[in-house]
């Protein structure tokens, strides 16, 4: 899975704010965009970019579930104007995590694997339709029960043998959390572009 040209782009732009320049460069399989040790103020870094309206995709669902330190998610919000992709916001969020750890509710990372690995092993390819139904259940059940919070686990299914977990929040959540965006193109003093070329 590569990651798409606006968002490499973005990511370098982001780097030229917050990284030191004594690491090489990241792999999107890196468990940070930007690492604790690249970093200039020695916080970890993840980076998403993502349509002014849209769910803010988080990426691997274990990934997420897993994280207990303090990091930076820095949200480079866009518009689609003509074939233009324009910069509407930059923000730079400082998470704890204990603040974390609410986002994601009451399921355990232990539960999560366990279910995935439940999804992995019995739905081999052809299959996806099956599990595709029975993800629902097990979705439902965890919201049956209070488990889930802001951030929400969804299963990616395909009809070959892409079986994994990722994990997403609401803009209208994330804001509810953290503030109105910004609407600044700037991130630590780094001037951004108004277009993504």
């Amino acid at each position: 899975m590569e990651r798409q040209h606006h968002g490499l782009i973005v990511e370098k732009l982001v780097k030229s704010a917050l990284k030191s320049k004594k690491e090489n460069s990241s792999s999107y399989t890196d468990e940070w965009d930007i690492s604790l040790s690249a970093s200039r103020d020695g916080i970890p870094v993840s980076i998403k970019t993502i349509k002014e309206d849209g769910r803010i995709d988080l990426g691997s669902a274990q990934r997420q579930w897993k994280i207990n330190q303090v990091f930076r998610l820095v949200l480079v919000s866009y518009k689609n104007v003509g074939k233009k992709k324009i910069i509407t916001s930059i923000d730079n969020y400082l998470i704890h995590p204990k603040k974390w750890r609410k986002l994601l509710g009451t399921l355990s990372v232990k539960e999560l694997e366990k279910v995935h690995d439940h999804l992995v092993n019995n739905f081999p390819k052809g299959t996806h339709k099956a599990a595709r139904k029975w993800w629902k259940k097990v979705r439902e059940g965890w919201q049956n029960k209070g488990k889930l919070g802001k951030i929400v686990p969804s299963a990616k299914i395909d009809s070959k043998e892409q079986r994994r977990w990722q994990c997403g929040i609401s803009r209208k959540d994330l804001c509810d959390e953290f503030g109105p965006l910004s609407k600044k193109l700037v991130l630590n003093k780094f001037k951004f572009p108004k277009v993504i070329k």
